[in-house]
């Protein structure tokens, strides 16, 4: 089975995929699938090494006039899953979320007040991107499909944009036992009965 794989001087490296997500309606939930080119039952798994997400400037701009025409502070969540099932109103407690593969969080404040929350998540974004790497601890191993890029929005009003990802991965054969403990890993372990 042929992988996107790029080896320089022996050594391989990670393959790049980019992507788009959007901010919709207050509350809302919406996903956008990465495809990286294989099934479900095909047995390959991600080794995701890096994320990058691009709140562009534009965003950035629409955040502060939300804000600042209600005069409220208010989040913006987003992440990868391999779940577009996630349950509305995403937010820290869904940490554990069967599937939530990655989480962020965007405060915006008005008049540069920022909120507990925002002043330990802005310190993260430096020219609007939120990067997140994963080599520290070898990657982060999930199923290649599906994976998911969400967000949402506690906006108080109608509110849109979008934001890019780029992602790096390599992707891995497992073995029938080996997808199969995979799958429950990041399916299964964290429903609640």
């Amino acid at each position: 089975m042929a992988k996107p794989k790029l080896s320089v001087g022996g050594q391989d490296r990670p393959a790049f995929v980019s992507g788009q997500g959007a901010f919709g309606v207050a509350g809302g939930l919406t996903y956008r699938e990465i495809n990286l080119g294989y099934g479900n039952w095909d047995k390959v798994a991600a080794v995701i090494h890096k994320i990058e997400y691009d709140m562009t400037d534009a965003l950035q701009n629409v955040f502060f006039d939300v804000a600042s025409a209600h005069a409220t502070t208010f989040a913006c969540r987003f992440g990868l899953s391999g779940t577009n099932n996630l349950a509305a109103g995403v937010t820290n407690s869904y940490l554990e979320s069967y599937g939530m593969i990655d989480y962020n969080v965007r405060m915006m404040a008005v008049d540069g007040v920022p909120s507990t929350e925002s002043a330990l998540y802005l310190n993260n974004i430096e020219n609007g991107i939120v990067e997140r790497d994963f080599t520290g601890v070898g990657g982060l191993l999930v199923p290649a499909k599906p994976i998911y890029i969400w967000s949402t929005t506690s906006a108080p009003s109608l509110f849109s944009g979008l934001f890019s990802l780029r992602l790096w991965y390599t992707l891995v054969d497992l073995s029938p036992a080996e997808y199969l403990e995979l799958f429950q890993q990041w399916r299964l372990s964290n429903i609640q009965g």
